[in-house]
């Protein structure tokens, strides 16, 4: 086992007086809730959009900007002070996800007009909830005859790379020539997807001066960066700049020392590293000192400042769901628990809080009106430890994950006033350990996801009884603690 001492408590340096909205510095303190337009929610009053399942969940199912905005409430009651939302811009035919761009300066009306789209904004921002927009520069929608897009992209062969299709080979090499350069082939369709030439001055120019535009439109906080490994490294700076408000990218790579090679493309990165390790630890029930060699790796590959700045996330579209794998709601729980509270910033896929199990894409992404946004389990536990992460502070901004124990199958790290211990048991499991403190002799914790269960240092150490569900604990007078999950219960 490992222990690790209040003396090895690292805080961070980096500190601002004033930051402005929209920086990296304030999107580490948010929480973030995705949200895929389509499938999230229609406007109160609307008809109900009906079933979306099989060969219909390939199209658009009918949600909308004024849906999301009707649903504010649910977002605010979990706890989450940001969402990023779906591509905004026009697509060609059957675009439902967004990512298939026809006209980048006309927005969706499949979502709702550009006034439904700032009105979503404006009561986003009324409820102190920020606003990530998707956005995508690599590619447009399937379209043979390219010259029949509007502008400023439809000039043959200037604005394009050539009609090759991306192959599972390029893939398996990382061939970034053959990514960069190629097209996306979407299978289902049998089509390729027009890949911009981002090479060209015109096209980096005018996709710069298009997202600075979109940003200061419709007031966006940030945006997410959508096919980063497609495009050439050089190219991302300049347009994560132009934005103007905080960058995080996807490069979809699991392999850790490949993704640092685009850790200075933009402010932050999805952390697949993160996804891997999770995945490993609580869907597998591997060792929980992978935990340990994961920290280890990503300061090293990445160094801890930027590390604070990329994305935790345990579900998303792209990805079967945790629950398909591993349908034990406890282990899954300890995923969230620690993308919430490690190092970075997290991000949750809207349904993993209505505890879906979607197998990949389609299947994953299912519409949230099939449960009418109950209560359960799973809500309830973002909502007391989002008001953890809301109320401690810069205390827990500041600092970084530091581990105070680890075993196969237990893991406990500190984060400023807050700690937070995890098994991968399962529900049906238990675990004891006896563990140093990083807190005085005599101080009471709480679990804040059961205020009835307590535990003060004595000697300097803290006994912790885990049965299947993560504890994270904060001092007796801290206002975060709220009783959510009773002891072996999970679901409700």
């Amino acid at each position: 086992m490992v222990k690790t001492t209040l003396a090895a408590f690292v805080a961070l340096a980096a500190s601002a007086a004033i930051v402005e909205a929209g920086s990296a510095l304030e999107w580490r303190t948010r929480t973030v809730y995705q949200i895929m337009t389509d499938r999230f929610a229609v406007a109160n009053g609307a008809p109900y959009p009906g079933q979306c399942d099989g060969p219909k969940r390939l199209n658009y199912c009918g949600g909308t900007w004024n849906g999301i905005r009707d649903k504010l409430p649910y977002i605010k009651s979990m706890g989450f002070d940001a969402i990023w939302i779906s591509p905004t811009v026009e697509n060609t035919a059957d675009g439902y996800h967004g990512y298939w761009a026809k006209d980048f300066y006309n927005v969706n009306d499949k979502f709702g007009t550009k006034e439904d789209l700032k009105g979503l904004v404006n009561a986003a921002h009324d409820q102190g909830i920020w606003v990530m927009v998707d956005v995508v520069a690599n590619h447009l929608g399937p379209n043979d005859d390219v010259q029949t897009f509007p502008a400023p992209f439809n000039k043959w062969p200037d604005h394009f790379h050539p009609f090759q299709p991306i192959t599972n080979d390029d893939y398996n090499r990382n061939d970034d020539k053959a990514i960069e350069n190629k097209c996306i082939y979407d299978v289902r369709l049998d089509k390729m997807l027009p890949d911009l030439n981002s090479e060209s001055a015109f096209v980096k120019d005018e996709l710069n001066k298009w997202v600075n535009w979109l940003v200061k439109e419709f007031n966006f906080d940030g945006i997410r960066v959508d096919t980063v490994k497609h495009v050439p490294r050089s190219f991302w700076p300049d347009f994560a700049r132009s934005s103007g408000v905080y960058a995080i990218g996807e490069a979809f790579q699991f392999d850790k020392t490949l993704l640092a090679t685009y850790k200075d493309t933009m402010d932050g990165l999805f952390n697949f590293g993160f996804y891997d390790v999770s995945s490993k630890v609580f869907m597998s029930k591997q060792s929980m000192w992978n935990i340990e060699s994961y920290l280890a790796d990503m300061r090293r590959l990445f160094g801890q400042d930027k590390l604070n700045l990329l994305g935790s996330f345990v579900d998303n579209h792209d990805l079967s769901r945790f629950l398909f794998t591993q349908p034990d709601r406890a282990l899954l729980r300890n995923a969230l628990a620690f993308a919430l509270f490690t190092d970075g910033i997290p991000f949750v896929y809207q349904g993993t809080e209505q505890e879906y199990a979607g197998g990949a894409d389609p299947e994953n992404r299912e519409p949230l009106w099939y449960v009418n946004y109950k209560n359960t389990t799973t809500t309830q536990f973002f909502a007391a430890l989002n008001k953890v992460r809301a109320t401690a502070g810069d205390a827990f901004h500041k600092s970084v994950h530091t581990t105070v124990w680890t075993k196969d199958n237990f893991h406990a790290f500190r984060r400023g006033p807050v700690l937070v211990a995890l098994t991968n048991v399962g529900s049906q499991g238990q675990v004891a350990e006896n563990i140093a403190s990083p807190f005085p002799t005599g101080t009471v914790l709480v679990n804040a996801l059961d205020q009835n269960d307590r535990v003060t240092v004595s000697g300097n150490t803290i006994n912790i009884t885990l049965r299947g569900e993560p504890k994270v604990y904060v001092a007796q007078n801290f206002n975060g603690a709220r009783r959510v999950v009773k002891r072996n219960k999970t679901s409700v």
